[in-house]
């Protein structure tokens, strides 16, 4: 049987922070909930073999073809808002001084 208290537990082991003014309907969703796999389970699947994958057909793997990266730079940094010279521009994280403090020894 479900009961308030039992979604109370139920919460608290899935660490929930539930709304008791909910529970009520939090109670009923579980009890259909319930319901529907109870349902699935009175489902004769006699003779009926386990399913790997919804598929059955198995597909053929496609070989592997090993291509030289041409133009790195030019495929990673294209043309745009966010790149110039060929590097990507980015915003700066550290302030002058902390800048200045780590380029001198």
């Amino acid at each position: 049987m479900v009961d308030p208290q039992v979604v109370r537990q139920i919460a608290e082991l899935a660490r929930l922070g539930l709304d008791p003014s909910k529970n009520d309907s939090l109670v009923s969703d579980l009890v259909s909930l319930l319901e529907h796999f109870q349902g699935i389970q009175e489902v004769d699947t006699e003779g009926v073999e386990p399913l790997a994958h919804a598929h059955d057909l198995p597909g053929t793997p496609e070989e592997d073809v090993v291509e030289p990266f041409k133009n790195p730079r030019d495929r990673l940094t294209p043309e745009g808002a966010h790149s110039r010279e060929g590097f990507i521009v980015v915003q700066r994280i550290l302030d002058e001084t902390i800048a200045d403090n780590l380029q001198s020894p």
